[in-house]
């Protein structure tokens, strides 16, 4: 999974997410990127499913962004 900040000012959030995920079974490795604001995160999918890793993302008000979103800007976190 990869999370890319739609603003650099993020990168401080961007190390407690993946600080936080870290901590989650199942997942393997969590990189950042601090030159492009992104995240990626590998999981082994026998332990964890997508679907929860997005919930963990979720708690931190991280969603999928939509072409809707992408015009308003109203998630920092694409």
């Amino acid at each position: 999974v990869r999370i890319r900040a739609t603003d650099g000012s993020h990168n401080s959030t961007l190390h407690s997410i993946s600080e936080h995920l870290r901590q989650q079974k199942g997942v393997k490795k969590v990189a950042i990127n601090q030159q492009t604001s992104s995240l990626v995160v590998t999981f082994d999918e026998n332990q964890v499913s997508l679907s929860q890793i997005l919930a963990v993302l979720e708690e931190f008000g991280i969603g999928q962004q939509n072409s809707s979103d992408s015009a308003n800007h109203t998630d920092p976190f694409a």
